[in-house]
């Protein structure tokens, strides 16, 4: 066996056991200074390489755990974003396991000579923030499209680059680890290699040889190593040791090697599937481009329907002002013919002699005046709200009274489908908290969401009586309530219910359960949705026992 491959130990023992013939006490001093540098060459070993191994497949699998949640949040359909969820768990899993492993590592060294307040403070913030990353993780799934870019551009990407630096600078400590050790390792071997020429009068021969026999296979092997972690501190994971020894400083060796060879390999597995990443993310920026150009035609359809639910309630809501205008203004014309033949009647007469009749007259006048100002005001209110209900864009919040918001609304949903089933009549029950005032919405959505759900209530029952006849009372319950904050809108039927395997789906864009040709284009639960806790930061939930009716509830900011 070549005295290359024997232990470090048997080295050391061979070597000076041939100065203790000579010299005893330089024998024993060289044995302590060439045990603080084995000492040295176990701490990298014991202390570096295996958390440089750890932190290294941490850096990877985070970076692997980025590039599969990119590909989630740009998969075109369900079974994609499975097989990437799928992914991202067992990167998710690895990760957990490879920071438990550095946590008992780290445990094993807290004691020891490389060990830092700093690396220590580095390993809880790194799980501090892996535990919020995780936690944005768990929203993100539940993301599609730009929202799910956007947020991983946002919040979670902030995050990523904390988390990427912290792991960069771990690196960098153990890399001042090593050369800490290898600095105290050269140290001995200087001081051991000074104290022997001293002595070369007795024993230059043995003590050179023995001394270079040690250069070679501890320390030069020693350097080396340290040279190649500075070069994988940069970087650059092609190094290769060599044919390394077969003793402590080797083992070392190899295991370097296969840690930089894994390295290289998933840099370039990486390198590779960022860019066929980029090369997808470009074909699914367009189809998104095209499927958000059909989401606004099929949004603006939806808005058009609503509308042509409202037209027949507004319509009838609309004919009785234009009826008290027409009305009053034809009793003016007649007051008017009444004034002048009054005038007529006494021309020659003094003013004061038919003041009395005259004021009188003025006074009918000016009270129907103020009935068809009164009745066109209203009649402008109703065409007003058409207007801001037809609006594609999205129209101001401002403080609007709930209460009758919600009477305006439900009128026009029962004049609407009286318009297409004459013979329907309903019981409008109405609870209204009076304290519940003015909440800051913006008019033409949250009434777009009202006329939605009222005139689904309104179907149910209808529904409902067409199949169970008169026995059947067709009722929808109207409830506001205030309090904690919050004002709560609910509205209820005694219609035949929703099955649950429904509700789970009943917000979906395109869900519907109305027959084909109703005119439904299954997106109004869906916008609903979407205004109330998108754009109103409130929620939109619904309750239901099947044959017993259900209840939509809208829960708002106060």
């Amino acid at each position: 066996m070549a005295f290359k491959d024997l232990k470090v130990g048997i080295k050391q023992g061979l070597g000076f056991g041939l100065i203790l013939v000579v010299m005893t006490g330089v024998s024993v001093f060289a044995i302590v200074q060439m045990g603080a540098l084995r000492q040295a060459i176990e701490d990298i070993n014991q202390f570096w390489l295996e958390r440089a191994l750890v932190s290294a497949r941490l850096n990877v699998n985070a970076s692997a755990l980025r590039t599969v949640q990119w590909q989630h949040a740009l998969a075109t359909n369900a079974a994609q974003r499975q097989v990437f969820a799928d992914s991202m768990q067992t990167l998710i899993d690895e990760i957990y396991a490879g920071g438990d492993a550095y946590d008992e590592l780290i445990e094993e060294v807290k004691a020891g000579p490389l060990f830092s307040e700093e690396e220590e403070q580095l390993s809880t913030d790194l799980e501090a923030l892996w535990d919020e990353y995780l936690l944005h993780s768990t929203a993100f799934v539940d993301l599609r499209d730009r929202e799910a870019v956007d947020f991983l551009d946002g919040a979670m990407g902030t995050i990523f680059d904390a988390f990427s630096t912290k792991l960069k600078r771990l690196v960098a400590l153990n890399e001042a680890s090593v050369e800490e050790a290898a600095g105290r390792a050269e140290s001995t071997y200087r001081t051991t290699r000074n104290r022997i020429i001293v002595l070369l009068v007795i024993t230059v021969l043995l003590s050179v040889g023995t001394a270079a026999a040690l250069v070679r296979f501890v320390t030069v092997p020693v350097r080396g190593l340290v040279n190649a972690a500075r070069k994988v501190a940069d970087g650059d994971f092609s190094v290769h040791l060599g044919n390394p020894s077969r003793d402590e400083i080797g083992k070392l060796a190899r295991s370097f090697d296969r840690m930089t060879q894994s390295l290289n390999t998933q840099q370039k597995a990486l390198r590779t599937t960022n860019a066929e990443l980029t090369e997808q993310k470009g074909e699914l920026e367009q189809t998104l481009h095209r499927l958000r150009d059909t989401q606004a035609q099929l949004v603006l359809k939806e808005k058009m329907a609503s509308l042509g639910q409202l037209t027949a309630g507004i319509a009838h809501e609309i004919k009785n002002p234009l009826n008290f205008v027409n009305n009053f203004s034809q009793l003016s014309v007649e007051l008017a013919d009444e004034l002048v033949e009054t005038l007529e009647q006494h021309r020659e007469q003094p003013v004061g002699a038919v003041l009395g009749d005259v004021q009188e007259i003025l006074r009918d006048l000016r009270f129907n005046a103020e009935r068809i100002y009164e009745h066109g005001r209203r009649a402008d209110g109703i065409v007003r709200g058409m207007l801001e209900h037809s609006r594609s864009g999205e129209g101001e919040r401002r403080p609007t009274p709930v209460n009758a918001l919600l009477d305006e609304y439900a009128n026009l949903a029962y004049h609407g489908i009286r318009a297409r089933q004459p013979n329907f009549n309903v019981t409008i029950e109405r609870d209204y908290d009076e304290a519940v005032g003015e909440v800051s919405v913006v008019p033409q959505e949250m009434g777009r969401v009202l006329l939605n759900l009222l005139t689904n209530a309104f179907y149910a029952v209808h529904q409902k009586q067409l199949s169970d006849g008169a026995a059947y009372t067709p009722t929808v319950r109207m409830t506001t309530r205030t309090g904690n904050g919050t004002v709560q809108i609910a509205i209820g039927d005694n219609g035949p219910g929703i099955p649950q395997a429904v509700q789970e789906k009943i917000f979906e864009p395109f869900y519907t359960t109305k027959p084909t040709g109703s005119g439904n284009t299954g997106l109004g639960l869906s916008l609903s949705y979407e205004i109330v806790t998108q754009g109103h930061s409130g929620m939109l939930a619904v309750e239901s026992e099947e044959g017993r009716g259900a209840t939509f509830v809208i829960t708002l900011p106060a």
